[in-house]
């Protein structure tokens, strides 16, 4: 090869290890174009004689794609360090599966037979997350459409600004991207993505899903750090957030059925109530009354995101949850209550590691971001009754 990369052997599976004749494949890994579909499965991502990755997803397509990307799919780093290594183009290997349950059993028996990607390890070690690969410290490498280049290669379409410590890719169908490989992304807009917000009066918790519902980035801020939250926020698909929109309005004043407190709440709060029998542990005040500092928060939160151009939704994560379960939960500060709530995102497809080490906050975060995604998909409704336009969203169940 010109560049001077070594071109190792291809990658064989071992025939006494997992079953490997039911996986499909392989493709070149591209941003469109493979041919996967869009359901639960197993994936293995081969560059040379090096498996850099194994992963499962709930819709695999797109899962496969935001690897292709290179943007912040934990195993891009991987992948390109592997390639350039190597001097292979990426290549995918799939197999559909019932469900994800069944499709991680089957990643658990890859790894426990071959090892956590990268393998082998002796050899390719130095990619682990991506972070000693030579192709750090190389600038001007790019990919494209599986070859390897170094030097004046150009993709025929616009060509972005140099980007320290970046890799420059098109894989696949002349598509041009650049991503870091720290996982950040200057623009990020080929990536879906879904944020979720649970806030307080000193601190903030932000989780970003993507398409398929696999945590894709998280921050704990606090209620000063705008420019932080505007990045994170910066080109998210939906937003929702754990508070009030807005003060009340009391269009219930005179309504006798209601208790003097919820006289002054808002229609979703009274809504909630009445069609799901959630009632809030407080009511959003009018003006001129007390406002609790975490509300003071979330209302600076919606008009700043308002301001770039965003329409967060209301959710109330403690319903949703409630919701998604069909019966009263254990209190959220109880062990008991932590496992349910993880549980329950796991059922949804929510794909994240070590959540039984977040906090309870953490995971109001990612119902959030949940609840955002669903009612993007059309899966989420919005609860109240329309004389003040709030609305509080949940989780659209068959009777909705």
């Amino acid at each position: 090869m010109a560049t001077g990369v070594l071109m190792t052997a291809a990658w064989a599976f071992d025939p006494h290890g997992p079953e490997f004749r039911t996986l499909n494949g392989p493709v070149p890994l591209a941003v469109r174009g493979m041919g996967l579909p869009a359901t639960p499965g197993l994936y293995a991502v081969t560059c040379g004689d090096c498996l850099c990755h194994v992963g499962t997803s709930g819709g695999l397509a797109a899962r496969v794609r935001a690897l292709a990307t290179l943007g912040t799919h934990r195993g891009s780093a991987e992948v390109l360090c592997a390639a350039f290594c190597t001097g292979g183009a990426p290549m995918v290997w799939w197999e559909a599966l019932p469900d994800v349950a069944t499709a991680r059993e089957r990643e658990r028996g890859f790894k426990r037979h071959y090892g956590e990607p990268p393998q082998p390890r002796a050899t390719y070690g130095g990619c682990v997350n991506g972070a000693t690969g030579p192709h750090r410290r190389r600038r001007g490498l790019r990919l494209l459409g599986g070859r390897l280049c170094r030097g004046r290669v150009q993709d025929r379409r616009e060509v972005q600004p140099a980007v320290p410590s970046t890799v420059r890719t098109g894989l696949g169908a002349g598509r041009h991207s650049a991503r870091p490989l720290d996982g950040t992304c200057p623009a990020r807009g080929d990536t879906v993505r879904f944020v979720g917000i649970d806030l307080g009066a000193s601190t903030i918790h932000c989780v970003v899903l993507d398409e398929s519902r696999h945590v894709i980035d998280g921050r704990l801020l606090l209620p000063n750090e705008s420019a932080e939250l505007k990045s994170v926020t910066a080109s998210a698909t939906a937003v929702a957030i754990d508070a009030p929109a807005a003060l009340s309005t009391a269009p219930h004043a005179d309504d006798t059925s209601l208790s003097p407190k919820f006289r002054v709440a808002r229609c979703c709060e009274i809504a909630l109530g009445r069609e799901h029998r959630v009632w809030v542990p407080w009511v959003t005040p009018m003006a001129g009354g007390t406002v609790a500092g975490w509300m003071r928060v979330g209302f600076r939160l919606y008009a700043e995101l308002a301001a770039n151009g965003h329409t967060p939704i209301e959710v109330y994560p403690h319903a949703g949850f409630r919701i998604l379960a069909g019966r009263a939960l254990p209190k959220k500060s109880t062990f008991a209550g932590v496992r349910e709530r993880i549980a329950l995102l796991r059922a949804q497809g929510v794909v994240a590691e070590w959540m039984q080490l977040w906090s309870h906050d953490a995971l109001d975060a990612a119902l959030a971001a949940l609840l955002a995604l669903r009612a993007h998909d059309g899966t989420a409704t919005p609860v109240g009754c329309s004389h003040d336009g709030s609305a509080i969203w949940v989780p659209k169940t068959s009777g909705s």
